[in-house]
């Protein structure tokens, strides 16, 4: 069974990475050829913002090759209940 990455995108997903803890870690999981899925908060309330918001915060190293972030589509997070049931 292969291992899965859970990326939750809002507007401080890197804003706070000074140490690139989360680059890091991002690396490894795709060096390690691991599932990753990305899922993009839709609610302001909740951090939500503009895909576009990612490509200026995320570290260059990312979206470009060899880890191509965002090249997997993003799972829209909605606010409706029924989106956010376990």
């Amino acid at each position: 069974m292969r291992s899965v990455f859970l990326l939750y995108l809002n507007r401080k997903t890197f804003v706070d990475d000074e140490r690139d803890t989360l680059k890091d870690i991002l690396q490894t999981v795709k060096e390690a050829d691991m599932d990753l899925v990305l899922v993009h908060e839709q609610n302001k309330n909740e951090g939500g913002c503009t895909f576009h918001h990612f490509f200026e915060s995320t570290p260059e190293e990312l979206i470009e090759r060899p880890y191509e972030l965002y090249k997997e589509m993003a799972i829209p997070l909605y606010s409706e209940c029924k989106y956010r049931k376990e």
